[in-house]
């Protein structure tokens, strides 16, 4: 079950104006796995999906790190916080996790709960199209196109270093 692009832009309350005012392509899926972000749970069954999700994410269950990177940007059982999505969607997506992989690169292109990064997003929109992630090939090209040279250079660089559980941020 995955969150893509089209359920993010969304939490994040980006339309699809907003996404070409950004210059990113506006999604075109909608991942039938986001049940669980699309559905109105009544907030206390939210709560309790959260508590089961981080007894998972305590054990290094990479779906449940992303789920919970869900809940944290939809504010489902928790409060809204991109800051906290971002840190569950980097577990998610340093276990090979694609599709979390992607909503990194969507956060670092739109600063939510990161600085703006282009050569982060170009490197995790790169990492998921790699793994077919629908959107993310298009959304890298698209990254390109607003960064010098030497920022895509730091970014296939960084995208051909990385490999599971070990990539840690440049700082």
């Amino acid at each position: 079950m995955r969150f893509n692009l089209s359920s993010l832009s969304v939490a994040a309350g980006l339309t699809l104006a907003g996404f070409a005012s950004a210059g990113l392509a506006a999604p075109r899926q909608m991942d039938a796995a986001a049940g669980l972000m699309r559905s109105l749970l009544p907030d206390h069954a939210a709560a309790a999906a959260t508590a089961r999700l981080l007894a998972a994410a305590a054990t290094d269950d990479a779906q449940a790190e992303f789920d919970l990177g869900v809940l944290y940007a939809r504010g489902r059982g928790v409060a809204k916080d991109y800051a906290e999505a971002r840190k569950w969607f980097q577990k998610a997506a340093d276990h090979g996790e694609a599709a979390a992989q992607f909503n990194l690169g969507v956060m670092y292109s739109h600063s939510l709960g990161a600085p703006r990064d282009y050569a982060l997003a170009h490197m995790w929109f790169s990492l998921a199209a790699g793994q077919g992630e629908d959107g993310a090939a298009k959304a890298r090209d698209e990254m390109a196109a607003r960064m010098a040279p030497y920022e895509i250079a730091d970014a296939e660089r960084m995208a051909g270093a990385w490999t599971p559980s070990n990539f840690r941020l440049r700082m």
